[in-house]
């Protein structure tokens, strides 16, 4: 994406979407369940932005929600949507009842107080297949001791259940994907006779085209061919990231032995991930240069942590100056907060066609809304 003089007329800080990178990378993950022969759920626990989902509906099979907000939000695509959340309130069931198509309980005790017998919906367990991949434990969901799901090997089917669950991977590549889809043919094909669909998860790289690959493709058939299953996967990360930006605008720059921008924006309120993984973010603009001027890029919270990383430019930064950070459409404005007080940036999304539009912004009365 280029940036020239539109998008620095509009008030930072903000997140950017942009909406013709989103559709081509939604549109390559959809042609890998094409080839799979598997449904595309998006998770929109990283992208809970409702406002697009009609705009990208012909790209997905529906939505997965982790919490009943989500799932109503996720009605806005007019597809499918499911649900799998570690527990449920008894005060939100109905709800959840009424709006989604799937409904996903962590653990029997959960199943046996909330099915719903001869309902419309579809029920499923999680199961924790105890396949470890994830090299950073804090992002295994098969981690030791981890709270999610029925461990595979002391399960037992109950009635009234319909489907499994299991997710797994986080940033996985196409051999982990078929590892984990032979661990589950080899100990749980006894329960394959009596269900109908099968979710994967999310955590895969499912935009690449290059993830499938012949093996890929003689693995899943065994799930969708020989045992009949519909089989749905929920990537988010890998498909959204990408399409995203956070434009933030230099307001001081301080010496402390090296120049320290501090930015309108804070890495550790709006950019999460940044301090959490921890990850230096990419800039999309200014230019960078090897050996160039070198700056800190600060936040602007009380939090020492709040710093986006130290980056070399290709010229001096002055006040005013816009830094645009690039692969942000994950897990971003998901994650924010109101830590110190500081608003939420405003959320604006760009097509070719229509140019930047700006579609959510925030003032005090949100703030005063949850606090006041």
């Amino acid at each position: 994406m280029i940036f020239n003089g539109s998008f620095s007329k509009i008030q930072t800080p903000y997140y950017l979407i942009n909406m013709d990178e989103l559709v081509l990378l939604l549109n390559r993950a959809k042609e890998n369940a094409k080839k799979l022969n598997i449904n595309l759920l998006l998770a929109a626990k990283g992208f809970p932005l409702g406002t697009v989902y009609p705009n990208i509906a012909h790209c997905i099979d529906g939505i997965s929600a982790s919490g009943l907000f989500e799932a109503k939000i996720g009605k806005k695509a007019n597809k499918e949507v499911h649900i799998h959340s570690v527990v449920y309130k008894e005060n939100d069931f109905e709800e959840i009842l009424s709006n989604c198509d799937h409904i996903v309980f962590n653990s029997n005790e959960q199943a046996k107080k909330f099915v719903v017998e001869n309902a419309s919906n579809s029920f499923g367990i999680r199961l924790n297949p105890k396949l470890s991949q994830v090299s950073k434990g804090m992002f295994d969901p098969c981690v030791r001791y981890s709270r999610f799901g029925e461990a595979f090997d002391t399960f037992k089917l109950n009635k009234n259940i319909s489907g499994i669950h299991i997710h797994a991977l986080n940033q996985s590549g196409t051999q982990a994907f078929i590892n984990l889809i032979k661990h589950i043919e080899k100990n749980l094909s006894q329960y394959f006779n009596d269900i109908s669909w099968i979710n994967l998860g999310g955590g895969q790289l499912f935009s690449d085209p290059n993830f499938v690959n012949e093996e890929l493709q003689e693995c899943m058939s065994i799930l969708t061919d020989k045992y009949h299953l519909k089989v749905y996967v929920e990537p988010c990360e890998y498909i959204t990231t990408y399409a995203g930006y956070a434009v933030a605008t230099v307001k001081d720059i301080v010496h402390n032995e090296k120049d320290i921008a501090i930015l309108d924006m804070s890495a550790v309120i709006h950019m999460n991930d940044v301090v959490e993984k921890p990850y230096i973010p990419s800039i999309a603009y200014p230019k960078l240069k090897n050996n160039g001027y070198e700056y800190i890029l600060a936040g602007n919270s009380c939090l020492s942590e709040d710093v986006f990383g130290t980056f070399l430019f290709e010229n001096k930064l002055c006040v005013g100056d816009k830094i645009v950070f690039s692969n942000t459409g994950a897990y971003s404005f998901a994650m924010q907060n109101y830590f110190n007080g500081i608003n939420y940036p405003n959320i604006v999304l760009y097509d070719n066609q229509n140019g930047y539009k700006l579609i959510k912004s925030f003032s005090f009365d949100d703030y005063n809304r949850v606090f006041g």
